[in-house]
């Protein structure tokens, strides 16, 4: 425990203080979307290269857009350290599900630490993608889903589709294949979760 809080601080003092990671190559196509939500209160992406104007509106790539809204609400300053705070929590919250989640099911805590610290990489490497927030949703998905809280894990569904229409095909496709028999007993109130959020 002493060495995930130490490397969570060392992640604190490098996101907050010192904004790093940067933002690279397609973290800023994502970024700028919310920023543009942040602060400008419209849902338009546009270029965001220096060298170009970025007046014109230009059209949206198939990714999800929840995540970049969410950010952008959250964002109360609308700066690049408040999306640093943001993804920190989300990554926070994330090995926080990872913990109680695999408690549950008796898994000895070496493999729960590395198992954190692997998403925790992962994460990181991926930043100001969606993946990382998709990560976090998937992770309340199948807390929920082994507590039985169906008519969430619908809604959570529903969230993923929204954030990553990719990794919603995936773990949709995958959980029908490995819990099926819980899927169809319990399809009414995972269905209605989902068309409801």
């Amino acid at each position: 425990i002493f060495v995930l809080l130490v490397v969570f601080l060392v992640i604190f003092y490098l996101e907050y203080l010192y904004l790093l990671p940067s933002p690279t190559g397609d973290d800023l196509w994502f970024l700028k979307l919310s920023f543009n939500i942040c602060r400008d209160n419209q849902f338009v992406a546009t270029n965001h290269s220096i060298f170009e104007t970025n007046a014109e509106a230009i059209k949206w790539t198939t990714h999800g857009w929840f995540n970049q809204y969410v950010m952008a609400k959250l964002n109360i300053d609308c700066s690049l350290r408040g999306i640093f705070v943001f993804n920190f929590f989300i990554k926070i919250l994330s090995s926080i599900l990872i913990y109680l989640t695999l408690k549950q099911k008796n898994i000895n805590f070496i493999y729960i630490y590395f198992l954190i610290l692997l998403t925790l990489a992962v994460q990181l490497k991926l930043q100001f993608r969606p993946e990382t927030f998709t990560i976090f949703l998937y992770l309340l998905l199948i807390y929920n889903f082994f507590n039985k809280n169906f008519f969430t894990v619908g809604l959570l569904q529903a969230l993923i589709f929204f954030t990553q229409p990719t990794i919603f095909v995936l773990i949709t496709l995958f959980g029908l294949i490995i819990y099926y028999r819980d899927f169809i007993d319990n399809f009414h109130k995972i269905i209605l979760g989902f068309f409801l959020s």
